[in-house]
C-alpha cells in the first residue's frame, strides 16, 4: 500500500515481489499516468487501473491490463485479479 504514486515507486523498489499493482490515476504528488510511465520498463508487473471516471483515458502502452471504474464490479475484478496471478480456475 502506498500513498502516491512517488510512495508505490518507493515500495516497488524495496519490494520486487510485489506480484501486481492496483492504482487510481488521481493521487496527490505523482498521478497514476505518472506512474504507469515510470513503470513501463516492469513489462513483467501487471497493472490494473481503478478509477472514477466517465471515459477510459487512452493508456497506449504502458501495459496496464485492465481498467476498471470505480466502483468496480467486483466479481469481474477478483476474477481478473485471480488470473493476472495465475491462481487455480476453482479460486476465481
Amino acid at each position: 500500500e502506498a500513498s502516491g504514486g512517488h510512495a508505490a515507486l518507493t515500495e516497488l523498489g524495496q519490494h520486487p515481489e510485489v506480484a501486481l499493482l492496483v492504482t487510481d490515476l488521481e493521487m496527490p504528488g505523482m498521478g497514476g499516468l505518472e506512474l504507469l510511465h515510470a513503470l513501463k520498463h516492469r513489462s513483467d508487473l501487471p497493472k490494473l487501473i481503478v478509477s472514477g471516471c466517465a471515459a477510459k483515458p487512452a493508456l497506449g502502452e504502458l501495459g496496464v491490463s485492465e481498467f476498471f471504474c470505480k466502483p468496480p464490479d467486483l466479481p469481474r475484478f477478483k476474477r481478473t485479479v485471480a488470473h493476472l496471478l495465475g491462481l487455480p480456475a476453482a479460486l476465481r
